[in-house]
């Protein structure tokens, strides 16, 4: 049997299994409507426009040596009611405003002149009015012209845009249960012995679930792509083809490996636990639950982040539609094509010492 016969075969099935269809289409617009508002505090500044707003610096005597500095700081405080302290480092600092505790960082070394940190991806509101300040203060138009100042360029991704982007991949990482427990199904009904004959018709047999794993997942983006751009008002930029690629990567892998983890979990219950557990962990790590920033700010968890295959998705989607095409793109592409090819390798190897083994 062909591959084409044999994806017939299984489109046939999942067009009679109701959960999944309702499964494949309601689940990435449940979670993707949920963390893109649940999660908008990751990203999004308070309503009160200086409530409880602070500002840090380093080094600690910046204020008594700079008599500069010592004027704004003062100025700030006295004018607008908003704290300006010390951080112990210039790491500190940083990470205070990447997790939202602090308007922004100011550093100073009497070699490189002023530095203006504030957050990659969402810069406050309030910050920005006290970065404008303090560049005419200290005799620039503005922060964006001070000495190494590490203010992006570039269009910030607001909490919708962000979560619509790291949301997607995570959610098609669940195809993986309709693939797997299509294995279980097959193998009490003997379907699965029955179709398996020869390796060429094992990997159509394979590659025929990677195919529908192609089309749900496609299914999948369409759908929030439709979503986000009508109720989030998420535009997807020019390079929309780009980003279904590497979902498409992402749903093809879901296949094979939900093939590969059904055969080797014997167990209904403990199969769908692994790839909860699985599809959480590269979630996690790859920022589908807090902003990438915030995790690579993070000392032991910057390093951890980096084997979730996710990590790169999201972060070369979100700079793709900040319109930077980056190495991480790429890397991601191979990562994915490269696990499922692996699985699916593993999957044939496993399926044949199943068939021998009866």
């Amino acid at each position: 049997m062909g591959i084409l016969k044999f994806f017939v075969f299984e489109l046939k099935k999942l067009l009679k299994r109701k959960g999944n269809i309702a499964f494949i289409v309601l689940l990435p617009v449940a979670i993707v409507l949920v963390f893109s508002f649940i999660l908008r505090s990751y990203m999004t500044p308070d309503v009160n426009f200086f409530n409880h707003a602070v500002i840090l610096y380093s080094p600690a005597e910046l204020r008594t040596d700079n008599e500069e500095f010592a004027q704004f700081a003062d100025r700030i405080e006295s004018d607008m009611d908003i704290e300006v302290t010390s951080a112990a480092s210039e790491e500190e600092g940083k990470h205070a405003v990447d997790q939202q505790k602090a308007a922004a960082w100011i550093g100073f070394d009497s070699q490189n002149g002023y530095r203006y940190y504030a957050s990659e991806y969402m810069e406050q509101d309030a910050s920005k009015l006290i970065r404008v300040l303090f560049g005419e203060m200290v005799g620039k138009g503005s922060a964006a012209d001070i000495t190494e100042t590490e203010i992006l360029n570039v269009e910030r991704t607001n909490a919708n845009e962000y979560f619509v982007f790291a949301e997607t991949g995570f959610v098609i990482l669940f195809l993986a249960i309709i693939f797997g427990l299509d294995i279980f199904n097959e193998r009490e009904n003997k379907t699965l012995s029955r179709i398996i004959v020869s390796r060429s018709s094992l990997l159509s047999y394979i590659g025929s679930k990677m195919l529908l794993a192609l089309l749900a997942g496609i299914l999948q983006v369409v759908i929030v792509h439709f979503i986000s751009a009508t109720f989030l008002h998420v535009s997807w930029g020019a390079d929309t083809g780009k980003i279904y690629i590497q979902y498409a990567l992402i749903a093809m892998f879901t296949a094979a490996f939900g093939v590969f983890a059904a055969l080797l979990v014997k167990n209904k219950t403990l199969f769908q636990q692994v790839i909860i557990v699985v599809a959480s962990l590269f979630g996690f790590l790859g920022g589908s639950f807090a902003p990438i920033s915030t995790l690579e700010n993070m000392k032991l968890v910057s390093y951890c982040i980096k084997i979730s295959p996710l990590y790169w998705t999201n972060k070369s989607l979100i700079e793709l539609h900040k319109g930077i095409m980056s190495s991480s793109y790429y890397v991601a592409i191979i990562i994915w094509g490269v696990l499922a090819l692996v699985f699916t390798i593993l999957s044939i190897l496993m399926t044949k010492k199943e068939e021998t083994a009866r």
